[in-house]
């Protein structure tokens, strides 16, 4: 009897002695690949990553096919080169149907952003280079702005909750430039240029605020030297920890 009970999990007075469940098999978890450095056999193509569809390719071929040559005649030339205006007009344009209106929110999306990437052929003009072109050139990118935003209302490519603000909150409301639905085309374009007056404005405001805040700095991660290794080991640490006592 001891032998019994001593090859059994426990023994129970009612109902006597219990054999040991067998144990349960977990099914083998399987990932997909997951790989942060791969290497491809030849170069991926950055157009393979933007939709056909998608709004810079209309933006793209709209500014490809345009005259800029009174923009190009702002130019002084001489001295270093300078990025191709059409670029630059181009990555403004499509910040703005992002709803993306910040000189440094612009240059961080061509750095980190694929459609922007593709847009400006992987340059990477800093922030002040974009907001100098946008100041020099401001009523210039309004109105071609303009154009393709008629054009894309009245095919259909855009709805007015990309380019038009809503005036109907209280002038208080901190959400008072909420980019709203608009369903009737006829009124969207009516009511355009008060539109995108009002959107510009708005614009030169975000940049003005922004270099009170940053000064002649870009974006925090621009500035930062990078991660001390000791130190994020010492959080990885502590988030071990701390996620084993909560499993615990």
């Amino acid at each position: 009897m001891m032998g019994q009970i001593q090859q059994t999990l426990f023994f129970d007075r009612q109902i006597g002695l219990t054999t040991i469940p067998p144990p349960v098999h977990k099914r083998k978890i399987i990932f997909k690949p997951y790989c942060q450095d791969q290497q491809f056999l030849l170069p991926k193509n950055i157009d393979d990553f933007v939709a056909p569809g998608h709004i810079a390719r209309l933006i793209s071929a709209i500014i490809d096919n345009m005259d800029v040559q009174h923009i190009i005649d702002t130019y002084k030339g001489g001295g270093t080169s300078s990025y191709n205006p059409k670029m630059l007009l181009k990555s403004w344009i499509l910040g703005f149907s992002n709803r993306i209106y910040s000189c440094r929110l612009v240059a961080k999306a061509l750095r980190e952003n694929l459609p922007f990437i593709w847009i400006s052929g992987n340059q990477t003009p800093d922030f002040r280079t974009l907001n100098n072109f946008r100041l020099r050139l401001k009523d210039e990118i309004k109105n071609i702005f303009k154009e393709i935003v008629l054009y894309a209302l009245n095919m259909g490519i855009i709805e007015g909750k990309d380019v038009f603000i809503d005036h109907t909150k209280n002038e208080a409301n901190a959400n008072r430039h909420k980019i709203v639905w608009s369903k009737q085309i006829e009124k969207q374009t009516k009511n355009i240029d008060a539109e995108l007056d009002e959107l510009f404005r708005y614009i030169d405001e975000i940049n003005e605020n922004e270099d009170t805040t940053f000064g002649n700095n870009d974006l925090p991660e621009m500035e930062r030297n990078g991660f001390n290794d000791e130190k994020v080991q010492e959080i990885i640490d502590k988030i071990n920890d701390r996620v084993k006592e909560n499993n615990t």
